[in-house]
């Protein structure tokens, strides 16, 4: 948690979670089927995971990008 918690009594009205997951939900899951053939795998879906794969989409090559937890 990111509020120990005295803060989080002090102030009950909080969310522990992004502002934007309120107004963009995230998909439960997408495509549980990994592809057959890709150019790389991308593990991790992090700032730097993302920008990996959309720098290397961007050149052409087919990307696939693993991700453990849950999306978003």
């Amino acid at each position: 948690e990111i509020y120990a918690q005295s803060e989080v009594r002090l102030m009950p009205n909080i969310n522990n979670f992004p502002y934007w997951w309120r107004d963009a939900p995230r998909p439960s899951a997408l495509n549980n089927e990994p592809p057959t053939k890709v150019d790389v795998s991308v593990v991790g879906a992090g700032i730097t995971g993302l920008n990996a794969a959309l720098v290397l989409a961007r050149a052409g090559l087919s990307v696939a990008v693993f991700k453990a937890g849950q999306i978003g």
